[in-house]
C-alpha cells in the first residue's frame, strides 16, 4: 500500500508531466525532437497513451523525442503553423492544413472515426429531435466533429437557432460537461469516445453518429534531415507489428496505421474551409 508521501509525489510528477506536455518549447535544440500531440483529451490522458509511440520513434533517432501539446485547440493550431513541432499527431482537417505549413503527412491511424452525438442514459432526450429547445455541448468550432454534427442537425431540421450551442475547450471537456447536464446532449469524436468507454464510463450513451471521417494524422516537418525523416518513416510503420504497438493501438482504439488516399481528402476538403476559418474555441 502506498503511503501519504509517496501518493503526493506521485500526483506531483504528474502534475509536472502534464506542465511539460503543454509548454510551448519553443527553443531550437537539434538534439530535441518535439512530438506535438493534438489536446483531444487532459495533458495526463495524453501522456499515458502516447508514451509507446514516443518510445519507439526516440529509439530511432539519436534526438530525444519529447512529448508536447497544448491547453487548447487554437493554441495548439497556431504552434502548428509556427512549426513549433517536429512530429505531429493532429486532427486528419488539420493534418491537410498543415501540409500547407511544412509538414509531410506520413498517416492516417487506421480507425474510422466519427463525430458522436451523446447523451446521459437517465436524459429525456431520446432521438435527434428532443435536442430542439435544449442544449447542445460541442468541441471547439475548429474541429471537424463540430461541423459534421452540425450539419446531420440540418439533416434532421435543426438550424443553430433551434438549440443552445455551448462550447468546450475539448472533447475531453464535452464529456465532462454532458454528464453534469442530464437536459443536455454533446457532440464528441470518436476517440474521445473510445476512452471515456474503456475507462468504465457507462452513464452516457450514443444517440446518433455521424459521417465517416479519417482518423489521425501523423507528420513530420520538411525541414528535418533526409536521414531522420526516414528513420522516423521506419519506425513508424513498423510500430504495429511489436509488442508495445499492438497494445499501443488497442489502448487508443486507433487500429494501425495507413497511406492516406485521394478519397481522404476529398472528405476533408469539404469542411476544411468552414473548420480552419473559426477564430475561436
Amino acid at each position: 500500500m502506498k503511503n501519504a508521501g509517496e501518493g503526493k509525489r506521485m500526483r506531483f510528477v504528474s502534475g509536472l508531466f502534464g506542465l511539460l506536455l503543454l509548454s510551448s518549447d519553443c527553443h531550437a535544440d537539434t538534439k530535441l525532437l518535439k512530438l506535438g500531440i493534438l489536446p483531444y483529451v487532459s495533458p495526463a490522458t495524453l501522456a499515458r497513451l502516447h508514451q509507446p509511440l514516443k518510445q519507439q520513434l526516440d529509439a530511432a533517432v539519436p534526438a530525444e523525442v519529447l512529448m508536447r501539446s497544448a491547453p487548447d485547440y487554437p493554441t495548439f493550431r497556431k504552434r502548428t503553423a509556427e512549426g513549433r513541432y517536429d512530429i505531429l499527431i493532429t486532427a486528419p482537417h488539420l493534418g491537410r492544413l498543415a501540409q500547407r505549413q511544412g509538414y509531410e503527412l506520413l498517416a492516417f491511424t487506421s480507425d474510422i472515426s466519427h463525430a458522436i452525438i451523446v447523451t446521459r442514459r437517465d436524459s429525456p432526450i431520446k432521438d435527434i429531435a428532443d435536442i430542439a429547445g435544449r442544449s447542445l455541448i460541442v468541441p471547439p468550432a475548429s474541429t471537424l466533429a463540430f461541423h459534421m454534427s452540425k450539419d446531420l442537425l440540418q439533416q434532421h431540421g435543426l438550424d443553430q437557432d433551434d438549440y443552445q450551442s455551448v462550447i468546450s475547450r475539448s472533447h475531453d471537456d464535452t464529456l465532462i460537461e454532458v454528464q453534469r447536464n442530464r437536459q443536455g446532449a454533446a457532440v464528441v469524436a470518436r476517440p474521445a469516445w473510445n476512452t471515456y468507454l474503456a475507462g468504465g464510463g457507462r452513464s452516457l450513451r450514443a444517440l446518433a453518429k455521424v459521417e465517416a471521417m479519417p482518423g489521425f494524422a501523423i507528420m513530420m516537418h520538411s525541414r528535418l534531415s533526409a536521414s531522420t525523416r526516414e528513420a522516423l518513416r521506419n519506425a513508424l510503420f513498423g510500430f504495429p507489428t511489436t509488442e508495445p504497438g499492438a497494445h499501443y493501438f488497442e489502448a487508443t482504439a486507433l487500429k494501425g496505421i495507413r497511406v492516406p488516399t485521394e478519397s481522404d481528402f476529398e472528405v476533408l476538403d469539404r469542411y476544411l474551409g468552414a473548420a480552419t476559418a473559426a477564430k475561436k474555441p
